[in-house]
């Protein structure tokens, strides 16, 4: 089970990672989009199954 501090701690880091790699990706001329968990190849009933 986690705690709300947890929580919190794992979504800033998620969000770090994510500006990082934004910035490094427009610094590459790389296109970088963000895409939600159900999205993704491999999950049960998400949009590559």
């Amino acid at each position: 089970m986690k705690t709300r501090m947890a929580k919190s701690v794992l979504g800033a880091g998620w969000g770090q990672l994510k500006t990082m790699l934004e910035y490094k990706c427009a610094h590459a001329g790389i296109v970088f989009k963000v895409v939600g968990e159900m999205n993704r190849p491999g999950f049960p009933g998400g949009s590559h199954s």
